[in-house]
């Protein structure tokens, strides 16, 4: 049965003899829908059809003009009264929309394989294929600009509410070797799937598109999606993998004169090269990127490599004074930009030098500044590190139970969304888990860790910020801000070699 509904008209041909014929099968009743429509409203069903998981009524507008011949000029009410029509015929389904969004409408899944196979018999499919395909990679390129913007949340929330119609416009660039819009394509969604829990997925698709040979000619289009290819490796353990497609993104974006990406790609190597505990190399590429975004006015990848070279100070000389001068001019960056997203990462990697230098009370504000502005983005990568993080500070403060169930609940997500914890902070993970073991016998440590693996995202969230189960402060007071930081300047020599060790 499961095999056979995916084409359910097919399977749906059963009934009682005795019931009127558009009644007998659901094929046939559609069809008796169908056959009271005007010419306008058929093709209006047929158009509409295209759209997986429902549609705006801009896209219908924009894709799916029931007149024949040019526009006429009542053509938006002409569309409206249409759209109504196949509503009235329970042909066309409005869905429920907050008060600032564009209608939106779907079709029943066996409506919609009868409308499909209408279109196909029109001639028309092939055409308005095209069009989709065209009308969803601009959404996607307006989208990717959004997600690096103050209305981050917003553009996110967008692509979640028309991911199935971006699914299906990219199974359509690889079923047609369209390399140049599907690397078009992926290479503006990566970020989403970054940031919204979709590594897997967007890994496969981006492997899929370059692997086409039309994919293989040096292009923009080529450096974004391989940009892409690797910070999703990234964010899975595959270092590797990671590398590869960054060394050969920094190439393409040299070779095409794309500054800003260029800067962008040495932004995520020297990520990687940091996770591998390639400080060296690390230090060498984030210091490249800073320079050439700081020399064409790109602050946001300023901002970023400032991030990861406080890092990199906590990380390799445990100098928690320069990671936080270095983290505070992220983070005034990322707030002159209006980021939220990216000011709750810069928060989460202050909490984690806070508690570094034991100021208990600056980790707890922080820490909560930093989850707050996750939970209010709809962040989903960083909200297991943040978890982690509480759970560190849980610990410090003599909750154990707390930390484990907060350990717990950060596990859960990893394992659900497919991303991994960075080796620095596994190891410092590792670290208080075992103290946590000496001070709980084995009954409560299970009981408080499976605790923590039944909660949800939200559910965890909530425990985490919950005010009344932290104790009072007690910490020391707060360091004073630090004045902005002088970075060294890049080297002179490219080190873009293989690092020594195979990373883990």
């Amino acid at each position: 049965m499961l095999a056979r509904l995916e084409h359910r008209l097919t399977f749906l041909t059963g009934g009682a003899l005795d019931l009127p014929a558009r009644q007998r099968t659901m094929r046939e009743t559609i069809a008796w829908s169908y056959d009271l429509l005007t010419p306008r409203e058929r093709k209006l069903f047929r158009s509409v059809a295209i759209f997986e998981g429902g549609c705006s009524l801009p896209a219908i507008e924009e894709l799916c003009d029931p007149t024949d011949g040019p526009p006429e000029p009542n053509a938006f009410v002409d569309l409206l009264g249409t759209v109504e029509s196949l509503q009235r015929n329970s042909l066309l389904l409005q869905e429920e929309a907050a008060a600032a969004e564009d209608p939106r409408f779907r079709m029943l899944e066996t409506i919609r394989e009868n409308g499909l196979e209408r279109l196909a018999a029109s001639g028309a499919e092939d055409e308005l294929r095209q069009r989709y395909v065209d009308y969803f990679l601009a959404f996607a390129e307006e989208a990717a600009r959004g997600f690096f913007s103050p209305a981050t949340a917003f553009w996110l929330d967008r692509v979640e509410t028309d991911h199935a119609n971006l699914r299906a416009a990219l199974r359509w660039c690889l079923e047609h070797e369209d390399a140049e819009r599907g690397l078009r394509l992926a290479a503006a969604l990566w970020s989403f799937w970054y940031v919204r829990g979709y590594a897997t997925e967007g890994r496969a698709l981006l492997a899929a598109l370059l692997a086409l040979p039309e994919a293989a000619t040096a292009s923009r289009a080529r450096a974004q999606a391989l940009l892409g290819a690797g910070q999703l490796a990234m964010t899975q353990g595959d270092h590797a993998a990671a590398w590869a497609s960054l060394q050969e993104s920094i190439t393409l974006h040299r070779l095409i004169g794309d500054e800003k990406g260029t800067a962008d790609a040495l932004l995520a190597a020297g990520f990687v090269a940091r996770l591998q505990e390639e400080y060296q190399t690390a230090t060498a590429l984030l210091n490249q990127g800073l320079a050439l975004a700081r020399a064409t006015g790109n602050t946001f990848i300023a901002a970023a490599c400032l991030h990861h070279l406080g890092m990199v100070a906590g990380d390799v000389d445990h100098d928690n004074a320069a990671a936080r001068r270095l983290l505070e001019e992220s983070l005034l960056l990322y707030r002159s930009l209006g980021f939220p997203r990216f000011v709750a990462l810069v928060l989460l990697s202050l909490g984690t030098v806070a508690l570094a230098e034991a100021d208990l009370d600056r980790a707890h504000d922080v820490l909560r500044q930093s989850l707050t502005g996750m939970k209010q983005v709809g962040e989903k990568l960083g909200i297991h590190g943040a978890l982690d993080t509480f759970g560190h500070l849980a610990i410090t403060r003599g909750q154990t139970e707390r930390a484990i169930r907060l350990a717990g609940a950060a596990d859960r997500l990893r394992a659900t969304s497919g991303t991994h914890s960075w080796p620095v902070v596994q190891r410092t993970r590792t670290r208080w888990l075992a103290s946590a073991r000496q001070t709980l016998d084995e009954t409560a440590h299970q009981a408080a860790w499976e605790q923590g693996h039944t909660m949800n995202r939200e559910e965890a969230i909530a425990y985490a910020l919950d005010e009344t189960l932290w104790p009072p402060h007690s910490s020391p007071t707060r360091p004073p801000p630090h004045p902005p930081s002088t970075t060294p300047a890049p080297p002179q020599q490219s080190p873009l070699t293989e690092p020594d060790e195979t990373p883990e």
